[in-house]
């Protein structure tokens, strides 16, 4: 596929939006879980970043449940956007585990995705 130019003025705005819809803060912490060449890792980087947050950039292999919880605790991450199958796995896991679940989890677009998107 070729990519498509986006101007920094349409970033912004569906950052911006996204900060709404997800009511997101200045005491959020976002985890940019998708690949930076990828789409959707621009939204979980910048969104927290315009609401005065911050983000923790995953980098390398899929975590397991445990890693997850490891780094989550770990880095203070507040919110998360993850594939819905790999979301599925979380709450598989978080129903021993709670207090591992960030505050708010929810699956990107998809017609696997779960029915629950958040655990707290």
């Amino acid at each position: 596929p070729k990519g498509v130019r986006v101007s920094h003025g349409a970033l912004e705005a569906h950052c911006r939006s996204a900060v709404l819809a997800y009511g997101l803060s200045g005491e959020d912490r976002g985890l940019v879980f998708a690949p930076m060449h990828l789409d959707p890792s621009w939204e979980q980087l910048f969104a927290p970043l315009l609401a005065g947050g911050s983000a923790l950039i995953r980098e390398g292999e899929l975590w397991s449940p445990e890693e997850w919880c490891r780094r989550v605790s770990k880095n203070g991450v507040t919110c998360a956007d993850v594939p819905p199958r790999y979301l599925s796995e979380l709450l598989f896991y978080w129903e021993a585990r709670p207090d591992c679940a960030p505050t708010r989890a929810g699956p990107r677009a998809g017609r696997d995705a779960p029915a629950v998107g958040s655990r707290r």
